[in-house]
């Protein structure tokens, strides 16, 4: 049985779990994943799904460079692994630099058939029923950030979404910013669900403004087409320069990133919301 090691950040292993299904389904096997041991809630995820036979966690991850390192956890090469962790810099779609990085074969059969919509199972497709907003942790000053931009085209939210309820979810955020967001925006909160199916269905009944990348990572997973999304720390690679509207590859999901520039990220907001709601 094959084991795929996933070092590291949640966000950059969920850009790769459509490789490990694709590897299961070419294999006509499951597989085994081993992951840090932080991911877990991700863990838990995927420890669902038929091509699947177990998760398994390590402590094998000694520091987040490059999203986590070593990027073979110590374990070396051998044919029962294979290894997704950055042996480099990511310089390509995260995605795509797992696959050059671990050897595998990339053609346009090989890529078009890591079809993100079927790794995770049986999500339910649902009309839109309100606007999602989803907050990060107020430690993480570009987090908070992307937050405090939100608040601040607030107006602008209210006017474009009219009558649709709002929503927000929070993970790890300071309550004074709760409160604000609840008072400026006039929606309801709730911490963010440890069971990430949950949120991932919860994700795609709704229209979305998202203030973390990890969340940013699993709208990209689930491929819907509602997403208008925030993503306060892209890394330069992966869009150009201030921001973009279309992610490389997939034109149904409209995002934005903002690079340390507030105007940016109330630009970007701005411009996605004037775009009609679709669905």
């Amino acid at each position: 049985m094959i084991t795929i090691t996933l070092p590291g950040m949640l966000g950059d292993n969920v850009y790769k779990i459509p490789i490990t299904h694709r590897i299961a389904k070419d294999h006509q096997e499951s597989v085994r994943l081993l992951l840090d041991r932080p991911s877990s809630i991700l863990g838990d995820l995927l420890s669902r799904e038929s091509w699947v036979e177990s998760v398994q966690y390590s402590d094998g991850v000694t520091n987040y460079g490059l999203g986590g390192q070593p990027w073979d956890f110590g374990l070396g090469d051998g044919e029962e692994y294979i290894h997704l962790g950055y042996r480099r810099f990511p310089i390509n779609h995260f995605t795509v630099e797992s696959m050059l990085q671990a050897k595998l074969p990339i053609t346009e059969d090989w890529y078009r058939y890591t079809a993100r919509h079927a790794c995770i199972s049986n999500l339910h497709k649902q009309s839109i029923t309100q606007l999602l907003i989803h907050v990060g942790s107020s430690v993480d000053q570009k987090s908070a950030g992307a937050t405090q931009a939100i608040l601040q085209i607030a107006p602008l939210i209210l006017r474009t979404i009219r009558k649709l309820p709002i929503t927000i979810v929070t993970n790890g955020t300071n309550p004074n910013t709760v409160e604000e967001l609840q008072r400026t925006l006039h929606g309801t909160t709730f911490e963010s669900p440890k069971d990430l199916r949950v949120l991932l269905e919860l994700m795609r009944s709704s229209v979305l403004i998202c203030a973390d990348s990890f969340t940013a990572a699993l709208a990209w997973l689930i491929d819907s087409p509602h997403v208008r999304i925030v993503v306060p720390d892209a890394v330069p690679q992966y869009y150009e320069s201030k921001f973009r509207f279309v992610e490389p590859g997939n034109r149904s999901n409209e995002q934005a990133c903002w690079q340390s520039r507030p105007a940016s990220i109330i630009t970007a907001v701005q411009t996605l919301l004037r775009k009609p709601l679709r669905g």
